[in-house]
């Protein structure tokens, strides 16, 4: 079981990542685990759209490989409330490539629905969304997506979840990476509010192809 990393804190005598890997869905409680205490959760993602981000529709779409799809689809739904909840929501950031929300995962109206729906998530105080446009060329964050978390007594932990299996590391060299990658992202996305602007553009876009 990957429980919270309180006791480690720094890297191991023989220099090997701090690593937990679960196949199939036995990560899913473990990190489901993690998001409920993180004090800061930070999402960095060049193909599709985070987890904590997506419609039922989006959800549905990128789940399809599942048995248990109705099931999924509300698991990953209920995950959100980390973000939307009443009760002292987590504070969270999304570093996302323009192309996530070009690539038609789901039809054209579902596309715009779920365009205007990070826009609503963005406008709430705790949500911050930050886009890289065309213009912004290549940064690490385009190697691949991952989660970041922070946590109050504990060492930071990136995630990296897959359709087969679930990643979580908090050894210092890939949690100073995911930093670095974090930090370049920033200066080459859309600051806050042109990022909204962009992506109700694209909402526009999709509706007409609706």
């Amino acid at each position: 079981m990957l429980e919270e990393p309180r006791g480690i804190t720094t890297d191991p005598p023989d220099d090997r990542f701090v690593v937990s890997k679960r196949r199939g869905d036995e990560w899913f409680p473990e990190f489901l685990a993690q998001e409920r205490v993180a004090t800061r959760i930070v999402d960095g993602c060049p193909l599709v759209l985070p987890r904590l981000l997506q419609t039922a529709d989006y959800a549905r779409a990128v789940l399809t490989t599942k048995d248990d799809l109705d099931a999924c689809v509300r698991a990953r739904l209920g995950r959100q409330s980390v973000i939307t909840g009443a009760d002292g929501p987590t504070p969270y950031t999304a570093y996302l490539y323009w192309t996530v929300f070009e690539r038609p995962v789901v039809p054209a109206a579902a596309m715009a629905a779920q365009a205007r729906h990070v826009v609503a998530l963005a406008a709430r105080d705790n949500i911050t969304i930050r886009v890289l446009t065309r213009d912004s060329g290549y940064t690490p964050l385009l190697d691949g997506a991952f989660t970041y978390l922070e946590f109050r007594a504990a060492t930071p932990v990136t995630q990296f979840e897959h359709l087969t299996f679930g990643l979580a590391s908090w050894h210092s060299r890939v949690i100073g990476g995911i930093r670095d990658t974090l930090e370049a992202a920033d200066r080459a996305a859309l600051d806050a509010a042109a990022s909204a602007d962009f992506i109700t553009l694209v909402a526009e876009k999709w509706d007409r192809q609706a």
